[in-house]
C-alpha cells in the first residue's frame, strides 16, 4: 500500500503568507471599534516611515469631521491653519495664536519651566487664586469628608491603568478606600486590577454618538437596562485600599419607577424608586467587600456606581477609548448640577490628546481651540472643582527597524500648555516627566509600555503615578 505523498510545501507556505497579508490589510481597529488593533506583517522590513500603531487608536471621528467641516467665528479658518502649519510650536510661546492675534491677547501668563531639578512640577497658570486652591483646601478636610477627584481620558487610562496607582498613593497619604466610579458594563472584564466586575443586561451608550443631550456627562458613557439588568463588584487585594470600603452609591434616572435590589456582605435590600426624569441616588454606609445591583424597574438609565469611604480620597477613573476630548464641549450643565448634589468634585484631571495626534499634523491650533471650550464647559458644569490638564505621554514611531518619538508630539504638548495658559488652569507635562524626546524607547526597554509604544502597562502606570504624585505633593507643600 502506497503512502500518500505530502502536498507541495511551497503551496502551504504561499497560502499562509497570503492569508497573513490579507489579515494585515483588514481595518481591525475600525471594524471592532478599536477593540482589536491593526497590524502589518511587513512593518519591520518597510523603509517607509509609519506610525507603529498605524492608527490602531484612530483620530477621533468627531474631531476629523470638525476639522474638515465649515468654520465658525470661534476658530481660525482652514486656510489659516494650513498656512501656519508647524509654525507656532517653534515661534509662538502661546502655542496656537496666529502672529496677528498675539498683539490682542492679554494677561496670558508666561510659560513656567516644567522642571525643578529632577522633578517635573505642576505648572500653575492661574491669574488670581492658585489653580489648585480648592483642592488644597479639600485635602485639609480629608479626615472629615470625601475628597473627590475625577480623571477623564482615553485609552491611556483604560482599565484604571495609571489612575489606580495615583488613587493608591493618595489614599495611603490622605485616607480613603475603594475604587471610586464604576461603569455598569465592561467589554474587558478582568483587565482592570482595582476591582472585579461582572454584569449582564446593560447597553453602553457613547455620548459622542448619542442624541440624548440630557445624558452627556463627565464619564462620556451612560447605560440602559431593563428589568433584570445586573452589575456586581468585588474588592481585590492586589492593590492597597481596594479590598473593602464603607460607602456605596448608585446614580440613575428611572422614568417608570419600581425597585432596585442591592446585595452586599450583609444580604439583599430592595429600595423603592420613584418615577422621575431627574437623577436619583441610592446611598448607604456599610462596611462592604462585595456590591451587587439588580434593576427591577422598566427601562432605566444608569449613570454609574461609586465605591468609596465617606472620608479620604475618592478617585474616579473615567476612560473612553478613541476620545479626543472635544465632545466634552457638549456636557449637560443641568445634569452635572443634579449629579453634583451626590458626587461633587474637588479636582478634575483632563487626560486627552493621543487621539488628535498624527505624524503628519504639526499645527494643533484648532484642537487647542476646541479644548479651550472643553475647559470652559467643565468650569461651568463644575464651578467648585479645580482643573488640571495633562500633556500627552511620549509616543513612538518606527522608521525601518528603529523607534523614536513621534516628531509631532512636542507640538501637541505646546498646544496643550497653551490651553492651560489661556484658561488659567494647572498643567502637568507627562511627556517631560517620562524623559522627553525618545523617552518612550527607554520605557519600552524597561517594559513599562506596550509593544505599540503608546500605552502604559500596569507596571508603567505605577511608575508614572509615582512621578505625578511627587509633583502633586510638591505643589500642595507650597
Amino acid at each position: 500500500m502506497k503512502t500518500p505523498s505530502p502536498r507541495n510545501p511551497l503551496i502551504a507556505v504561499v497560502s499562509a503568507v497570503l492569508i497573513l497579508i490579507f489579515l494585515s490589510l483588514m481595518p481591525w481597529g475600525k471594524l471592532s471599534g478599536n477593540f482589536f488593533k491593526d497590524f502589518n506583517i511587513l512593518e519591520d522590513i518597510c523603509t517607509v516611515k509609519t506610525d507603529i500603531q498605524a492608527d490602531g487608536e484612530i483620530v477621533d471621528p468627531e474631531l476629523v469631521a470638525l476639522l474638515n467641516g465649515p468654520e465658525d467665528d470661534a476658530n481660525s479658518s482652514v486656510a489659516e491653519t494650513q498656512t501656519h502649519a508647524g509654525e507656532f510650536a517653534e515661534n509662538d510661546s502661546c502655542g496656537y495664536e496666529s502672529v496677528d492675534e498675539i498683539s490682542v491677547v492679554e494677561d496670558i501668563p508666561e510659560e513656567i519651566s516644567p522642571r525643578i531639578g529632577d522633578l517635573v512640577v505642576i505648572e500653575d497658570y492661574s491669574t488670581g487664586r492658585p489653580a489648585l486652591s480648592r483642592f488644597s483646601n479639600a485635602i485639609r478636610e480629608s479626615s472629615s469628608r470625601p475628597v473627590r477627584i475625577a480623571m477623564i481620558g482615553d485609552s491611556y487610562i483604560e482599565g484604571d491603568v495609571f489612575s489606580q496607582n495615583i488613587r493608591e498613593n493618595l489614599q495611603s497619604i490622605y485616607g480613603g478606600r475603594g475604587a471610586g466610579y464604576q461603569m455598569m458594563h465592561t467589554d474587558i472584564p478582568g483587565f482592570r486590577q482595582s476591582v472585579s466586575q461582572t454584569d449582564k443586561g446593560w447597553t453602553a451608550h457613547d455620548i459622542r454618538n448619542s442624541s440624548r443631550e440630557s445624558c452627556k456627562w463627565l464619564a462620556g458613557e451612560y447605560y440602559s437596562g431593563g428589568s433584570g439588568a445586573t452589575s456586581t463588584y468585588k474588592g481585590v487585594k492586589r492593590l492597597q485600599h481596594a479590598d473593602a470600603w464603607n460607602r456605596n452609591m448608585f446614580l440613575f434616572i428611572a422614568p417608570k419607577g419600581g425597585t432596585v435590589s442591592i446585595t452586599t456582605d450583609s444580604g439583599t435590600q430592595d429600595f423603592a424608586v420613584a418615577a422621575s426624569d431627574s437623577v436619583q441616588c441610592i446611598d448607604f454606609v456599610e462596611e462592604t467587600t462585595k456590591f451587587s445591583i439588580k434593576n427591577n424597574t422598566g427601562e432605566m438609565t444608569a449613570l454609574g456606581v461609586w465605591l468609596s469611604d465617606n472620608t479620604g480620597i475618592v478617585f474616579d477613573c473615567m476612560s473612553l477609548r478613541g476620545n479626543s476630548g472635544i465632545t466634552h464641549r457638549k456636557l449637560d450643565e443641568d445634569l452635572a448640577r443634579q449629579m453634583s448634589e451626590f458626587v461633587p468634585y474637588d479636582l478634575i484631571i483632563v487626560e486627552y490628546g493621543i487621539n488628535a495626534l498624527s505624524s503628519s499634523q504639526k499645527d494643533y491650533s484648532k484642537y487647542g481651540k476646541y479644548m479651550e471650550e472643553v475647559v470652559n464647559t467643565l468650569k461651568a458644569c463644575y464651578p467648585e472643582a479645580d482643573i488640571l490638564l495633562m500633556g500627552i505621554g511620549d509616543r513612538g514611531q518606527k522608521s525601518g527597524s528603529e523607534v523614536h518619538s513621534l516628531s509631532t508630539a512636542s507640538n501637541m504638548v505646546s498646544t496643550q500648555r497653551a490651553v492651560a495658559r489661556r484658561c488659567g488652569i494647572a498643567f502637568w507635562d507627562t511627556r517631560e516627566a517620562m524623559g522627553g524626546d525618545d523617552a518612550i524607547v527607554n520605557w519600552r526597554e524597561r517594559k513599562l509600555v506596550n509593544a505599540d509604544y503608546i500605552h502604559l502597562n500596569h507596571k508603567g502606570g505605577e511608575e508614572l503615578a509615582r512621578l505625578f504624585v511627587d509633583a502633586l505633593k510638591n505643589y500642595l507643600s507650597q
